[in-house]
């Protein structure tokens, strides 16, 4: 799939593309300039017909998915959690 570091640099085939990313910042951005997050990332995986959006710190992300053949998004909110060998 087609990657982009910011999303904004991304050219996408479809307007809905376009418009999801467009939702994902306005809701979203916030959390670059006012907390530190990364992103947003966005990620498509054609094989499967879903796009991600994603801001991250640290151990903690937001995940936004379209999945396209479904019509349907959602927002994931998720921790990473490392475990260390003793």
């Amino acid at each position: 799939g087609a990657i982009s570091q910011d999303g904004v640099a991304m050219k996408e085939k479809y307007p809905v593309h376009e418009w999801f990313i467009a939702e994902c910042r306005q809701a979203f951005d916030f959390l670059v300039s006012e907390y530190g997050f990364a992103g947003p990332e966005v990620e498509c995986d054609n094989t499967i017909h879903f796009m991600y959006v994603s801001y991250t710190k640290g151990q903690i992300g937001i995940e936004c998915v379209l999945d396209e053949r479904e019509d349907w998004t959602s927002v994931l909110v998720y921790r990473q959690f490392c475990c260390q060998a003793t």
